[in-house]
C-alpha cells in the first residue's frame, strides 16, 4: 500500500478518535474551529425533533442475519429507544450479499420517516463496486453512528507460530501458503485483512466460509486463520482452541483475555479499518423525523447503563464509535474515500 493511502487512513482514524461522545467532528478544520457550530447544529436538530409526532411503528432493516453483530446491536439499543418515542420498533432482518439484499429492500420503501436501516462499511464497499441497483452512496442519509468495532486475526493453535511476528515471518517464507477464512471475501472484513497483509508485506490467501464455519474451519485445520470481533472469537481463545495474533486497532482491547495482544499500530502498520454500525435513512426522509430518531438514540447512547454494559460485554468500548448526524455524515463520506483508495490499490 502506498504512503498516500496509509497517510489518509491514519488521518481519518486519528481524527475520528478525537470526536467526543455527542460532539466534535471528523474533519480537521471543523475540529479546530467549528466545535461551537457543531453544538449549535445538534441543538437545532433536537429542537426540530420536537416538531415530529410518531403515529405508528418504526421499521429498521437489519442487513445481516439474526445473531450477527449488527443484529445484536440493534436489539440491545432499540428497546429503550421505543420507550422514549412511545412506538414499537420492528427489526426486519434481510440478509445476504454482504448487506446488499437488505439495502435493495430498504431502497424500495417510502422515505416517510418510518423506515430506517443499519449500514456498515460493507455498504460503502458495495457503493465502490457498484453492486446495488441504486446510488447507495448519495441516496443515503446517515442519521447516527452508534458503535465502532475492531477485528482480531485468530490462528489455529497447531501452526508453527503462536504470535503475530511468527505469522509474518512464516508468511514471508511461504508466500500464499497461509489461508484466512472469511464469511465474505468481498466485504469489510476482507478489506480489513488485506490492508494488514499489504502493510506487513505478506501474501495470504482468502477463502470463503459459510456462516459460522469461518471459525470451525480454522479449529478443524481446514484453514489457518480467520478474522473477527472479540465477541465472536473470545470463547475459542479462552478455551485454548485459537490464538489471537493481532488486533487491527489503534488501541489494545480492554478485555482481559486478549489485553496483551498487540495492535497493528504498535507493529508499525497503519491497518485499522474495521466495522462500524450506523443508522441511516433513505434520501428524502423528513428532517424532523430523522432528528427525532437521532435524539432518542443519542439519549440512550449517552445515558443508558444497560447500553453501556452491552458495549463492555461485547468489546465495543475500545474505540470511539458514537457520532451524531453531522459527524456521521462526514464519517460516511470520509470512509468512502478510504475504501476507494484501498480497493483501488489492489485493483
Amino acid at each position: 500500500m502506498n504512503k498516500r493511502i496509509l497517510s489518509l487512513i491514519a488521518m481519518v482514524l486519528a481524527l475520528a478518535m478525537m470526536v467526543a461522545c455527542g460532539g466534535g467532528t471528523t474533519t480537521e478544520s471543523a475540529a479546530s474551529g467549528d466545535a461551537a457550530a457543531s453544538g449549535d447544529a445538534a441543538a437545532s436538530g433536537d429542537a426540530a425533533a420536537s416538531d415530529w409526532e410518531w403515529e405508528r411503528d418504526i421499521e429498521i432493516i437489519c442487513t445481516f442475519d439474526v445473531g450477527s453483530g449488527t443484529d445484536t446491536t440493534l436489539r440491545a439499543l432499540m428497546p429503550e429507544v421505543e420507550q422514549i418515542l412511545g412506538v414499537n420498533i420492528i427489526i426486519n432482518n434481510i440478509a445476504g450479499a454482504s448487506g446488499v439484499n437488505g439495502a435493495e429492500y430498504f431502497n424500495q420503501q417510502p422515505a416517510d420517516g418510518y423506515t430506517y436501516a443499519m449500514y456498515t462499511p460493507s455498504h460503502l464497499i458495495a457503493a465502490y463496486n457498484g453492486t446495488t441497483s441504486f446510488d447507495i452512496l448519495n441516496e443515503t442519509d446517515p442519521v447516527i453512528c452508534v458503535v465502532q468495532d475492531s477485528n482480531f486475526i485468530y490462528s489455529n493453535v497447531d501452526l508453527p507460530f503462536s504470535d503475530v511476528q511468527g505469522m509474518i515471518d512464516y508468511a514471508k517464507e511461504h508466500p500464499g501458503e497461509l489461508t484466512l477464512s472469511l464469511q465474505s471475501v468481498t466485504g469489510i472484513d476482507a478489506v480489513s485483512a488485506q490492508q494488514f497483509f499489504q502493510a506487513a508485506g505478506i501474501d495470504v490467501t482468502l477463502v470463503a466460509a459459510d456462516g459460522s464455519e469461518a471459525y470451525s474451519m480454522v479449529i478443524g485445520g481446514h484453514a489457518d486463520m480467520t478474522l473477527g470481533s472479540i465477541v465472536d472469537g473470545l470463547g475459542y481463545v479462552e478455551g485454548g482452541r485459537l490464538n489471537a495474533l493481532v488486533i487491527l486497532s489503534p488501541t489494545r482491547s480492554t478485555v482481559e483475555a486478549v489485553a496483551d495482544v498487540p495492535t497493528s499500530v504498535e507493529l508499525g502498520y497503519d491497518a485499522t479499518v474495521g466495522p462500524w454500525r450506523m443508522i441511516v435513512a433513505k434520501k428524502g426522509t423528513p428532517e424532523a423525523a430523522m432528528a427525532s430518531f437521532e435524539a432518542a438514540i443519542a439519549e440512550v447512547c449517552e445515558n443508558s447503563e444497560t447500553w453501556e454494559e452491552y458495549k463492555i460485554q461485547n468489546g465495543l468500548n475500545d474505540r470511539e464509535g458514537f457520532f451524531r448526524q453531522a459527524e456521521a455524515r462526514q464519517m460516511w463520506n470520509d470512509y468512502y474515500t478510504t475504501v476507494e483508495d484501498l480497493l483501488g490499490s489492489v485493483a
